[in-house]
């Protein structure tokens, strides 16, 4: 990519800033900041924006993120959160403004400091090396956010933060409707479910969790965790429910280097109590990624399916 073509594309998203978003990101830089550049982080949308701001005093470039949520209510939630979390020690970007919501009542959006390093995603898919270090990198990355449960029980941000565990998760999905609820397979995985979430929750303490361990939510230098991503759906959990998108996800290669098995081996729990939650994940997924007559994400149903199938015998003890 030459030079004109990277300037191109950073500014292509300029225009499209509100200017609410404009106002709140200037207030971040000294009287006289232009914003010169806006450029995606994400392919969804909509996504945090990597906003790069000239400072005519210095004639230097400066990066920031405006911060968007796709979840409503997220925004607000990692604001009230990241400051506790960064007095904890934790490498969390700082909240520099915000977070604000448009005046028509529209989507809300803060402004955040731009971590360094690269996603666990881009280092494990770089070589062999690389997909083992950044394993060894996220169990330990999702094992410090356990171990800040205890202080952020105690924090301010602690009363704006949900409260989940698995039987509250499978009690949503089986009050849920949709094109799932009627399907009588469906039920009766749910039906197995039920008894196992219950103990699951009655045995199991909460703990905190940024709500979503996929790899490009974790930033490395190639030797340590550099950065913390996306707190719009952190809250306290049971320890292994988003940590069962990698199974049902299939994230690679990332299950191929035994992530699952090295976080359970960490934390103590057995694969036969994973698969609870593995089965439990994989039909909140077919619910809301996938139509049962396969028109809807046909492949990632089937599957899902036999999955869901499988870890329902691992947790019934009929499979080692």
């Amino acid at each position: 990519m030459t030079e004109r073509d990277r300037i191109t594309q950073e500014n292509s998203h300029t225009n499209t800033l509100t200017d609410s978003q404009t106002r709140l990101i200037l207030s971040c830089f000294p009287s006289g900041g232009r914003i010169i550049g806006a450029q995606p982080m994400q392919e969804m949308q909509p996504c945090p924006l990597r906003i790069t701001v000239l400072d005519p005093g210095r004639g230097e470039t400066q990066h920031v993120v405006l911060r968007l949520s796709r979840n409503r209510g997220g925004v607000e939630r990692e604001a009230s959160v990241l400051p506790d979390l960064y007095e904890l020690g934790l490498p969390v970007a700082r909240l520099l403004a915000g977070p604000e919501r448009e005046t028509d009542g529209g989507e809300s959006f803060s402004v955040l400091e731009l971590l360094p390093g690269v996603t666990l995603q881009v280092l494990a898919d770089s070589s062999g090396q690389g997909a083992s270090t950044a394993k060894r990198l996220l169990v330990d990355g999702i094992v410090r956010l356990f171990a800040a449960t205890a202080a952020l029980s105690r924090s301010s941000a602690a009363d704006s933060l949900p409260r989940s565990s698995l039987q509250d998760e499978w009690v949503r999905l089986n009050d849920a409707s949709g094109d799932w609820a009627p399907v009588l397979r469906y039920r009766e995985a749910l039906r197995q479910l039920g008894p196992h979430c219950l103990i699951a929750s009655q045995s199991t303490p909460l703990v905190f969790s940024n709500g979503d361990y996929q790899p490009g939510n974790f930033l490395s230098d190639g030797e340590t965790i550099t950065g913390y991503l996306d707190f719009e759906k952190a809250g306290f959990e049971d320890p292994l429910w988003t940590l069962a998108r990698y199974p049902v996800y299939a994230l690679e290669p990332f299950e191929h280097v035994g992530l699952t098995r090295a976080v359970l081996d960490r934390l103590g729990f057995t694969e036969r109590q994973f698969a609870v939650r593995v089965a439990l994940f994989g039909l909140r997924t077919l619910r809301t990624k996938t139509h049962p007559d396969g028109t809807r994400n046909g492949a990632l149903r089937d599957r899902v399916w036999e999955l869901v199938d499988r870890s329902l015998k691992q947790a019934e003890g009929q499979e080692p």
